[in-house]
């Protein structure tokens, strides 16, 4: 619930900021909480226990038109691992659902759109 506030507020502050930022910087902004996001989850891609107790939750980049905000999604998948120190009774470890080559093409992919990007920005702001 207090991801959901502060995602609420986050959305809400940044848009009242975001009318006065160019639109190619925005985009810009988007690509970068993206790239965030895509490091995140190639990084915890076999995070079996987080502070809170459950797995990873791959994080993925929603938007609407252009305001974006990252969330989280419980999507896992069931390894045998009798011997995990995370295992269930039934000797199975819960994963986050990350395929590590999907999340390295998508983030070489943002890489080159934030690059144009950041070009569209600069050039915005000399207009």
């Amino acid at each position: 619930m207090k991801y959901l506030l502060l995602s609420c507020i986050f959305i809400i502050s940044w848009t009242a900021a975001a009318r006065s930022v160019p639109k190619a910087c925005r985009i810009k902004e988007n690509i970068r909480m993206q790239i965030e996001a895509i490091s995140a989850n190639l990084a915890n891609a076999n995070t079996t226990r987080t502070v809170e107790g459950t797995p990873y939750q791959r994080k993925e980049l929603i938007c609407k038109g252009e305001h974006c905000v990252v969330i989280g999604r419980g999507d896992f998948v069931e390894k045998y691992d009798p011997q995990h120190p995370h295992a269930d009774s039934g000797g199975y470890v819960r994963l986050p659902k990350i395929n590590v080559n999907q999340e390295m093409n998508a983030i070489v992919e943002a890489s080159h759109k934030y690059e144009a990007a950041q070009k569209d920005c600069l050039a915005e702001n000399k207009l």
